[in-house]
């Protein structure tokens, strides 16, 4: 299998050299090759291996068989290796994980009988073993797996390891040499108190060859005889429950990168044991084949001093006029004590300039910098005293220093938006009544945190909870407002209050009400109809021409507003997507736009639109892969793929974890892999992500939240043609990374 690039994202689920690809390629000199089988702290060797065997077993009796079983096992799994220690080329502490494992298992009861065919199962599946390792490379657990776990399993998994068959330093041609039976690695069949007696492991260079990128690789092939025995007892009255002698005989091939690491394994093998089972005569016999593509990366978690830059203090709005943002430069949002937008150098991993700040209470968010890298647009929770959305979009202009509201319909493209004036104030009085399930009425009473608003004003009131009335004053006169309000519910039972549903599903939008005249005004009964949500703009993507294109959320409306001259139009994309949406992005040609579909609920989905909003492909996504309403995504600069951030169920030791990951897409090839996701990095999940122009690095922002409750974001940054993982900054208060366009 040659290495899959995916328009310029490498999917690693098998990036080695098959052996297959390059039976054909000639001979190239038979010099002397280096080889290295050293793995140094922060090395992950990523392997795909592909195993089939087949077991028949027969009863004796008087030297005859009595009956016989067959079995055929077929399994395929990618196993990830990180190096959390090391001394002198060896680990000392490894973390072993195993994605899903897959395949099947047959089994004939009878020998002219039908297969009884089942999904392999594996408790290795999606688990992260912590181990010390020895000198001779024996793995011992350094913490407990998870109770589903057994032994058999953990026996496997501490003896999978990577067969160390490379000779010391170079080697000429037709040389041959032994290996030892712990850098063999052989992992047997039998179980964990299988016990070697006699191994001999002899390995010989053939040759070195050329693969289709131009690389050298030296030819090894093995053989090996290794004597074992296998016996258990009864755990309660000690007597024999197995006891066997077993022979195993095993050749391969194996490909190594001259100067490198192991790039490919093959192997075929057989195996005879004979003893007893159960108190009676049996043998078993045992034939498989195997194939191991390998893969190399790192991931690199060093502190770095990245500097500071800008304000420490602010009470207002914060802006400075810096101009475009250098080609060699991203840009971060930051929380802390006052949240910022900043450029940063990842190369020097220093924070270059502070663009904007807002007070402690406010934010930055979701981030899309233009494609002539003059404007930044963004989600913030800034001017939100007069509006009843959460949260809207603003464009920073660089040149200037000056940000522009865009959201929602009443923002003018001009400066922060001011509050309605209309010259004239009024007091407007109402109700807010709700549905008793049980009494099958309209009710007043009971409300709690209720409150009422009216959009584009800084009008609030509070609501009294037994009679559900309001009054708001200096509401603006002679025109329309609309106004919002809120309730928690009381939650009954029989007719007796069991409490709140402080989940926010007691809510009403008003229709909008026409102040005509000069005088105050009661508008009567507003009822409440759940499950109302809060909704707000985010999402910011600049499209062709200029526009930018929002989400407002929860769900799939889209406004599109013409910027910087104003135009203002919403458009609903898929009703049936439903509330729990997210990873809103426009491509770089404005003709298609992205969702995906939380998969809390099951299966995560992706969908694809045209600029009508009509779905251009969509998918539900392989178990395993998980998705969010709050993943975010972004496009290649040409148009071509499409990533996200993503995350993946797993267990590191005794703890469920998720992992972080990142999805990619090629919408007109309609397909998508999980491009990459990290196991050594159980608990983090990743917020955002940025691409270079050329779609071979990611930035990306993970978020831990330790022990106390408290979460730490930093930016790291994925070269996906290296697969090395490197944290760039030591800040712990990082949002969100800025996507040309988004």
């Amino acid at each position: 299998m040659k290495t899959n690039r995916t328009l310029g994202l490498i999917a690693l689920g098998a990036a080695g050299m098959a052996l297959a690809t390059l039976c054909g390629v000639p001979a190239q000199s038979q010099a002397a090759a280096s080889f290295t089988d050293n793995l140094d702290q922060n090395v992950i060797r990523s392997s795909l291996t592909k195993v089939h065997s087949s077991v028949r077993q027969a009863y004796l009796f008087d030297g005859n068989e009595t009956s016989a079983s067959k079995k055929e096992l077929s399994r395929e799994y990618a196993m990830q290796e990180y190096v959390a220690a090391a001394g002198g080329g060896r680990p000392t502490k490894l973390l072993r994980s195993y994605d899903q494992i897959q395949g099947t298992d047959k089994l004939w009861v009878t020998a002219d009988g039908d297969p009884v065919e089942m999904p392999a199962v594996d408790g290795r599946s999606r688990h992260t073993f912590v181990f010390n390792v020895d000198p001779s490379g024996n793995c011992k657990l350094a913490e407990e797996a998870m109770q589903l776990v057994e032994a058999k399993d953990i026996h496997a998994a501490a003896t999978d390891h990577t067969p160390r068959l490379a000779p010391a330093g170079e080697a000429q041609a037709g040389a041959t040499w032994q290996v030892s039976a712990a850098d063999f690695g052989f992992a047997g069949v039998m179980g964990v108190e299988e016990k070697m007696s006699e191994t001999s492991v002899s390995v010989t260079f053939d040759e070195t060859r050329k693969d289709d990128a131009g690389r050298a690789l030296a030819w090894l092939s093995y053989t090996a005889s290794i004597k074992s025995g296998y016996r258990t007892v009864n755990e309660f009255d000690g007597s024999e429950t197995a006891n066997f002698s077993v022979e195993y005989e095993i050749q391969g091939k194996a490909a190594y990168l001259v100067g490198g690491h192991i790039m490919a394994l093959t192997s075929t093998g057989t195996c005879k044991a004979k003893g007893k089972a159960g108190g009676m005569d049996c043998t078993i016999e045992v034939s498989w084949t195997m194939s191991r593509d390998f893969a190399y990366g790192a991931l690199v978690d060093a502190s770095a001093d990245n500097g500071s830059e800008g304000p420490n203090e602010v009470s207002d709005l914060y802006t400075v006029k810096t101009g475009a943002v250098a080609a060699n430069e991203i840009v971060i949002a930051r929380a802390g004590s006052i949240s910022r937008i900043q450029s940063f150098d990842p190369a020097a991993r220093k924070i270059s300039k502070t663009l904007a700040a807002l007070p402690k209470g406010y934010n930055f968010n979701e981030l899309a910098l233009s494609p002539d890298r003059k404007r930044i647009a963004f989600r913030s929770n800034g001017n939100s005293t007069i509006s009843i959305a959460e949260a809207n979009v603003f464009v920073l202009e660089l040149e200037s220093g000056v940000v522009n509201q865009i959201t929602p319909s009443w923002a003018t493209n001009e400066g922060i938006t001011k509050p309605l004036d209309t010259g004239k104030t009024v007091t407007v009085t109402g109700r807010l009544v709700w549905f008793d399930d049980e009494k099958r009425i309209d009710r007043t009473d009971g409300l709690y945190v209720g409150w009422v608003r009216v959009d584009h004003t800084a009008c609030f009131s509070k609501i009294d909870g037994t009679t559900g009335k309001f009054r708001l004053e200096n509401v603006p006169a002679n025109t329309s407002i609309f106004i919002h309000a809120y309730a928690s519910l009381p939650n009954y039972t029989n007719g007796k209050s069991r409490g709140y549903r402080f989940l926010p599903d007691g809510k009403a939008m008003a229709a909008t009400v026409l102040l005509t005249g000069d005088s105050d005004k009661d508008i009567g009964d507003l009822k409440i109809s759940p499950p109302a949500v809060e909704h707000g703009y985010g999402s910011p993507s600049f499209a062709k021409g200029g526009d930018v294109v929002c989400n407002r959320y929860p769900g799939s409306t889209v406004a599109i507003v013409g910027y910087p001259k104003r135009t203002w139009k919403e458009q609903e994309v898929d009703a049936n997507l439903g509330l729990l949406t997210g990873a809103m992005a426009v491509s770089p040609d404005a003709r298609m736009l992205s969702f995906v579909t939380d998969s809390s609920g099951g299966k995560g989905s992706l969908h694809f639109y045209d600029s009508r909003g009509k779905e251009v492909w969509g998918t539900a996504l392989a178990e395993g892969v998980e998705v969010s309403f709050s993943s975010q995504g972004a496009w290649l600069a040409d148009g071509s793929g499409w990533v996200c951030t993503a995350g993946a169920p797993g267990w590191l030791g005794k703890a469920r974890f998720g992992l972080p990951g990142l999805l990619y897409a090629a919408p007109a090839q309609k397909q998508v892999t999980f491009a990459r996701k990290w196991p050594q990095l159980g608990g983090y999940t990743c917020k955002s992500v940025a691409l270079n122009k050329e779609g071979t690095v990611a930035y990306l922002v993970f978020h831990f939240t330790d022990e106390k409750g408290v979460t730490y974001g930093d930016l790291w940054q994925w070269d996906s043609t290296t697969d090395t993982l490197s944290r760039l900054t030591n800040l712990g208060d990082v949002l969100g990374v800025a996507n040309i366009g988004r």
